[in-house]
């Protein structure tokens, strides 16, 4: 016998379902569809100032990729071994940057609006 402590209910109809239910027997709707999701994205995480302030930082990092590798460059050919070495990591640290943001901005379902 179940008790009620292990139902839940279905945000559309609103009737009982079980805990478990993928999709509900009485309705059909399916909790797993992009409605269900797009009913918790919502707020300033995943509004258009938050698409373009990710978009900013993406071209931001992409930026400094660029003037570290130049800069690795001049001290290279300036002999420079430390801020070579400085350089090259700063690169890898702007571009983990890129790569983090850009794999934020595609899970935050950007393509999916």
């Amino acid at each position: 016998m179940e008790g009620s402590w292990t139902m839940a209910w279905c945000p559309k109809c609103k009737k009982e379902i079980g805990q478990t239910a993928t999709i509900c027997p009485h309705c059909g709707h399916d909790f797993r569809s992009a409605d269900s999701t797009e009913e918790e994205r919502k707020g300033l995480a995943y509004s258009r100032l938050a698409d373009i302030a990710l978009t900013v930082v993406q071209i931001a990092a992409l930026v400094a990729c660029v003037l570290a590798i130049i800069a690795a460059v001049v001290a290279l050919l300036s002999l420079q071994w430390l801020d070579t070495l400085i350089c090259a990591v700063q690169f890898f640290i702007y571009l983990a940057v890129f790569v983090v943001f850009a794999r934020f901005q595609d899970m935050s379902g950007k393509g999916t609006r």
